[in-house]
């Protein structure tokens, strides 16, 4: 079972991280992990060093893990791992997002993967499979179905706190 570490602070993170990027680059090597991401606060001197060195792992660049989608990594690295486990057949790690958020699916973007929403689960090239709708979608869902009233009081707090 590989594993990817999705938080990584580096001696760049001011105050957040005492790693060199190499001591970092080489346990992770020594580990047999096949990517890294780094996640230093602030800046991006570490970033571009960090690819720079990167040679033999793949590095996550402009991992949004900083600011946007470190919850979507975070699940989908946990999907995988439970199934490389093999005690379930099928395993799907299932997200949702706003899909107004232009900081989320421009740095998801910046991954190299140009629809997040179909090809995510390539990045960690595992066997999970990766699914993903918008709010809007659900509560659209949640509308339709809502036949007995049943959600009426949270489709009102929706609709005037997120105007959908």
């Amino acid at each position: 079972m590989s594993f990817v570490h999705l938080h990584v602070h580096s001696q760049y993170s001011f105050l957040d991280g005492a790693s060199s990027l190499d001591e970092l680059l080489q346990k992770a090597a020594s580990l047999g992990m096949p990517a890294l991401a780094l996640t230093d606060h602030n800046r991006l001197t570490g970033a571009i060093r960090f690819h720079d060195k990167a040679k033999a792992l793949k590095t996550l660049r402009r991992c949004p893990a900083a600011n946007a989608g470190y919850q979507l990594f975070r699940q989908q690295a946990l999907a995988e791992a439970i199934a490389q486990n093999g005690t379930y057949l099928v395993v799907i790690s299932c997200v949702a997002y706003d899909n107004r958020n232009e900081t989320l699916i421009r740095c998801l973007r910046g991954t190299g993967i140009k629809d997040f929403t179909r090809e995510w689960g390539v990045l960690f090239e595992g066997k999970a499979i990766f699914a993903s709708f918008t709010h809007q979608q659900w509560v659209n869902w949640v509308r339709q179905y809502n036949t007995k009233g049943m959600w009426h009081d949270w489709l009102r707090y929706i609709r005037d706190r997120y105007g959908y």
